[in-house]
């Protein structure tokens, strides 16, 4: 996927840039997974150059986008309002889905049982602080037809995707390993990120779709 984004994009290509956006975000959030998250080791300053490499190269792609330009190259059927009904609706999905998880232990001085052996839950850090502020904040820049809030929504859109392919490995691998979810958290937890990355890849290709790609 990144290099057909990278060979899009160097062509000159919008929807490349919006799809190099979008797996650079994935990359992103992986890389902080690993560099926050993975007791010191080996990989430790390989974990630290992904994760700057990353970072900086999703800067650079996000400002690569000439913004004034950007609204003359979507056309009228863009899905304005289930792209912004969308982010809307999932940011305080996924607050309210980890704070019922937080707040009971903290009110009784417990620690997550998921904590395990970490130090601090990274996960929730990254979504909490990071990813449902960028959901709402995209749904409240659709809202307005802001020209920021349409690269933002694709790469938020390609992180929900990849995020659910992740999960679904990472589920088939614990299962093959003898390691057995309980059947609410697996349909609570593996269900809901599947059905969001389907409703995911079905916006993406909409906005793809929607979009002049040269001019």
């Amino acid at each position: 996927l990144l290099a057909i984004a990278l060979f899009l994009y160097r062509r000159g290509s919008l929807r490349g840039g919006f799809l190099l956006t979008g797996i650079l975000t994935f990359f992103v959030y992986d890389a902080a997974s690993l560099a926050f998250g993975t007791a010191f080791n080996q990989l430790f300053l390989v974990y630290t150059a992904f994760f700057a490499v990353s970072l900086f190269a999703l800067v650079n792609a996000l400002l690569s986008v000439d913004y004034s330009a950007l609204p003359q190259r979507i056309l009228p059927r863009m899905p304005q309002r289930r792209l912004t009904a969308f982010f809307l609706i999932i940011g305080p999905i996924l607050i309210l889905v980890w704070l019922s998880d937080l707040i009971p232990v903290l009110l009784q001085g417990e620690v997550p049982a998921l904590l395990a052996t970490y130090s601090t839950m990274v996960t929730y850090v990254l979504d909490l602080g990071v990813i449902a502020p960028a959901l709402l904040i995209t749904g409240l820049l659709l809202r307005r037809r802001d020209s920021l809030g349409y690269p933002l929504a694709f790469a938020l859109l390609a992180l929900c995707t990849l995020i659910g392919v992740v999960v679904i490995s990472q589920t088939l691998v614990q299962m093959s390993l003898g390691i057995f979810l309980p059947p609410g958290q697996l349909i609570g937890f593996v269900g809901s990120f599947v059905v969001m990355g389907i409703f995911a890849v079905w916006l993406m290709a909409l906005m793809l779709m929607n979009l002049i790609d040269r001019v």
